[in-house]
Protein backbone atom coordinates (compact mmCIF):
# COMPACT_ATOMS: atom_id res chain seq x y z
CA UNK A 1 0.00 0.00 0.00
CA UNK A 2 2.84 2.36 0.77
CA UNK A 3 4.29 1.80 -2.69
CA UNK A 4 0.96 2.70 -4.28
CA UNK A 5 0.88 6.02 -2.46
CA UNK A 6 4.53 6.83 -3.08
CA UNK A 7 5.97 4.67 -5.89
CA UNK A 8 9.53 5.94 -5.43
CA UNK A 9 9.74 5.03 -1.76
CA UNK A 10 11.95 2.19 -0.54
CA UNK A 11 9.93 -0.02 1.78
CA UNK A 12 11.33 -3.08 3.52
CA UNK A 13 9.06 -5.80 4.85
CA UNK A 14 9.73 -6.58 8.48
CA UNK A 15 8.93 -9.67 10.51
CA UNK A 16 9.47 -9.57 14.27
CA UNK A 17 11.24 -6.25 13.85
CA UNK A 18 13.83 -7.60 11.41
CA UNK A 19 13.76 -6.92 7.66
CA UNK A 20 13.08 -9.96 5.49
CA UNK A 21 15.49 -10.97 2.78
CA UNK A 22 14.36 -10.50 -0.81
CA UNK A 23 14.32 -14.25 -1.55
CA UNK A 24 11.90 -14.86 1.34
CA UNK A 25 9.56 -12.22 -0.05
CA UNK A 26 9.84 -13.77 -3.51
CA UNK A 27 9.11 -17.28 -2.20
CA UNK A 28 6.05 -16.13 -0.25
CA UNK A 29 4.72 -14.21 -3.24
CA UNK A 30 5.33 -17.18 -5.54
CA UNK A 31 3.53 -19.55 -3.17
CA UNK A 32 0.56 -17.18 -2.86
CA UNK A 33 0.27 -16.73 -6.63
CA UNK A 34 0.51 -20.50 -7.21
CA UNK A 35 -2.12 -21.17 -4.54
CA UNK A 36 -4.58 -18.65 -5.99
CA UNK A 37 -3.80 -19.86 -9.54
CA UNK A 38 -4.49 -23.49 -8.65
CA UNK A 39 -7.73 -22.57 -6.90
CA UNK A 40 -8.88 -20.49 -9.89
CA UNK A 41 -7.89 -23.11 -12.49
CA UNK A 42 -9.45 -26.07 -10.66
CA UNK A 43 -12.64 -24.10 -9.95
CA UNK A 44 -12.84 -23.27 -13.65
CA UNK A 45 -12.37 -26.94 -14.60
CA UNK A 46 -15.03 -28.02 -12.11
CA UNK A 47 -17.48 -25.56 -13.63
CA UNK A 48 -17.29 -27.55 -16.88
CA UNK A 49 -18.16 -30.80 -15.05
CA UNK A 50 -21.90 -30.59 -15.54
CA UNK A 51 -22.68 -31.05 -11.85
CA UNK A 52 -26.43 -30.39 -11.96
CA UNK A 53 -26.82 -28.47 -8.71
CA UNK A 54 -23.30 -27.10 -8.68
CA UNK A 55 -22.94 -23.35 -8.78
CA UNK A 56 -19.61 -21.51 -8.92
CA UNK A 57 -19.61 -21.07 -5.14
CA UNK A 58 -19.95 -24.84 -4.67
CA UNK A 59 -17.02 -25.47 -7.01
CA UNK A 60 -14.88 -22.83 -5.28
CA UNK A 61 -15.84 -24.26 -1.92
CA UNK A 62 -14.96 -27.81 -3.01
CA UNK A 63 -11.58 -26.66 -4.33
CA UNK A 64 -10.75 -24.71 -1.18
CA UNK A 65 -11.87 -27.59 1.04
CA UNK A 66 -9.56 -29.97 -0.83
CA UNK A 67 -6.47 -27.81 -1.18
CA UNK A 68 -6.69 -26.52 2.40
CA UNK A 69 -7.65 -29.89 3.93
CA UNK A 70 -10.33 -28.26 6.05
CA UNK A 71 -13.12 -30.78 5.68
CA UNK A 72 -16.53 -29.95 4.25
CA UNK A 73 -17.24 -27.03 1.97
CA UNK A 74 -20.44 -25.11 1.42
CA UNK A 75 -23.68 -25.69 -0.48
CA UNK A 76 -23.69 -29.07 -2.27
CA UNK A 77 -20.37 -30.19 -0.74
CA UNK A 78 -21.32 -29.03 2.75
CA UNK A 79 -21.42 -31.02 5.99
CA UNK A 80 -24.75 -32.70 5.14
CA UNK A 81 -23.86 -33.42 1.50
CA UNK A 82 -20.99 -35.07 -0.34
CA UNK A 83 -18.94 -34.98 -3.53
CA UNK A 84 -21.08 -37.73 -5.07
CA UNK A 85 -22.45 -35.42 -7.79
CA UNK A 86 -19.05 -34.87 -9.37
CA UNK A 87 -17.79 -37.00 -12.25
CA UNK A 88 -14.83 -39.36 -11.95
CA UNK A 89 -12.58 -36.80 -13.66
CA UNK A 90 -13.56 -34.10 -11.17
CA UNK A 91 -13.03 -36.41 -8.23
CA UNK A 92 -9.58 -37.33 -9.58
CA UNK A 93 -8.79 -33.63 -10.06
CA UNK A 94 -9.93 -32.80 -6.52
CA UNK A 95 -7.90 -35.75 -5.19
CA UNK A 96 -4.77 -34.39 -6.88
CA UNK A 97 -5.50 -30.95 -5.44
CA UNK A 98 -5.90 -32.53 -2.01
CA UNK A 99 -2.53 -34.27 -2.33
CA UNK A 100 -0.93 -31.01 -3.49
CA UNK A 101 -2.44 -29.23 -0.51
CA UNK A 102 -1.32 -31.90 1.92
CA UNK A 103 2.23 -32.30 0.59
CA UNK A 104 2.60 -28.59 -0.20
CA UNK A 105 2.74 -27.05 -3.62
CA UNK A 106 6.51 -26.60 -4.06
CA UNK A 107 7.45 -30.29 -3.62
CA UNK A 108 4.78 -31.29 -6.15
CA UNK A 109 6.15 -28.77 -8.66
CA UNK A 110 9.69 -30.01 -8.04
CA UNK A 111 8.51 -33.61 -8.54
CA UNK A 112 7.18 -32.80 -12.01
CA UNK A 113 10.05 -30.50 -12.99
CA UNK A 114 12.28 -31.85 -15.79
CA UNK A 115 15.39 -30.59 -13.98
CA UNK A 116 14.70 -33.01 -11.15
CA UNK A 117 14.92 -36.04 -13.40
CA UNK A 118 17.91 -35.05 -15.54
CA UNK A 119 21.13 -36.88 -14.92
CA UNK A 120 23.79 -34.45 -14.28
Amino acid sequence: MKRLINPRSVVSVKFEGKPLEKDVETNVTTYFILYIGIVFFVTLLLSFDGFAAGDPFTHLSATLACISNVGPGFNMVGPTCSFVGYSAFSKLLLSMVMIAGRLEIFPIIILFSPHTWKRG
